[in-house]
């Protein structure tokens, strides 16, 4: 019996731990980078009683950037090692892992011993990114149920890698699992798995996936790209013009159809029937009533938290067509819990199998994507 629980390797969130130390410390705190994360970590950190001093740019950046940035004078690398020998530096921005350390290798930094570099992960101050280990103790068995649904072996490391990420809030080990980083979604195991039939997309953001998608199955399948925001479904108009067999349509999903209110549009955006403080109303439909007239072959869904409705809003065709689904299952606490057993009660005369796959490439970042095929 595979005991879960013996591979939890962490108890505590290594990021509030970073925090209570910087808030505790007399020594300096600065920022490496100079972008919207470190806007973000400049606004942020003082909630948590670190207040950042200053930010370190390359020289290469620091001639076209001003002498301040967020209320924060900017100084160069080695004005940091002669002035703020003993800092905390943290890590501000976002890019790709194997660009992540390059300006601090450049040999500009001259750190001492003393220096401590820090990173906190790109989404370090949304703590619901982050699971409570007590939380999963008081659901080993259901995810337990989890991780003995899944089909193959490099899926159940990923689960256990997760739920370490997400307790201890570094995501950082997950990138080694990252098998297709130049796509949102798994391409190859979409392609080889699924039948005849039309994609449909929820949460079609920009277009980029669809595109993707589109170019994978080399312009022959029809892909519904569906986008609620205003904003947003604007720029994916904008990317997919010009291809033919993408059609945006401007709704959101759930298990019920109907007019709900979206928070934003960005790729956080989080959607609610009924609370209009959340802002621009949009319209909400299921797949059962608006795909009754297609077959569905692959249903690929990021929508910030609403997969499980969405999923009950297209229990019909999943029994009736088996598509391929790509669910994201990092939103919720207990998604990798709830949607792949909520999938496998659907039953049908094919059982699916379950895998779990990283396709992500940005650090700090949880995202694990579900396939049932």
């Amino acid at each position: 019996m595979f005991d879960l629980k013996s591979k939890l390797v962490y108890k505590s969130n290594r990021i509030l731990d970073i925090l209570d130390t910087l808030s505790g410390s007399s020594r300096p705190v600065g920022l490496i980078g100079g972008g919207v994360y470190a806007r973000i970590l400049s606004e942020a950190l003082p909630r948590y009683g670190v207040k950042p001093e200053f930010i370190v740019l390359d020289e290469v950046y620091i001639k076209n950037t001003a002498s301040e940035l967020y209320g924060l004078p900017v100084i160069t690398p080695d004005e940091c090692s002669r002035r703020y020998c003993d800092a905390y530096l943290i890590v501000a921005y976002r890019y790709k892992y194997e660009n992540e350390w390059s300006i601090i290798r450049n040999e500009t930094f001259k750190f001492t011993p003393e220096t401590e570099v820090i990173t906190l992960g790109t989404y370090f101050l949304n703590e619901l990114d982050w699971l409570p280990y007590e939380y999963i103790i008081g659901s080993i068995d259901a995810f337990e149920q989890t991780y003995n649904m899944l089909d193959d072996a490099l899926s159940r490391r990923i689960m256990v890698e997760y739920l370490n990420a997400k307790i201890s809030g570094d995501a950082r080990k997950l990138i080694m699992f990252n098998t297709d980083s130049k796509n949102d979604y798994e391409l190859s195991v979409i392609k080889e798995n699924c039948h005849d039939g039309v994609i449909i997309e929820c949460g079609a953001f920009d277009g980029t996936s669809a595109l993707e998608i589109d170019d994978c199955f080399a312009g022959e399948r029809k892909i519904f790209a569906l986008e609620p925001v205003s904003d947003t479904f604007a720029k994916l108009c904008k990317n997919t013009q010009g291809r033919k067999m993408i059609i945006p349509a401007k709704k959101g999903t759930s298990d019920k159809s109907g007019t709900a209110y979206i928070n934003g549009g960005d790729s956080t955006a989080s959607v609610e029937f009924g609370n209009d403080r959340l802002g621009e109303k949009i319209d909400i439909i299921t797949l059962d009533e608006s795909f009754e007239n297609e077959t569905a072959a692959v249903i690929v869904m990021d929508i910030e938290g609403s997969e499980l409705s969405t999923l009950k809003g297209a229990q019909k065709i999943i029994k009736r067509d088996h598509p391929l689904l790509a669910v994201r299952v990092y939103h919720k606490w207990d998604d990798l819990i709830t949607i792949p057993q909520f999938i496998a009660s659907l039953g049908g005369d094919v059982p699916y199998r379950f895998f779990l796959r990283v396709n992500n490439s940005f650090i700090g970042t949880y995202d694990i994507t579900l396939y049932a095929i």
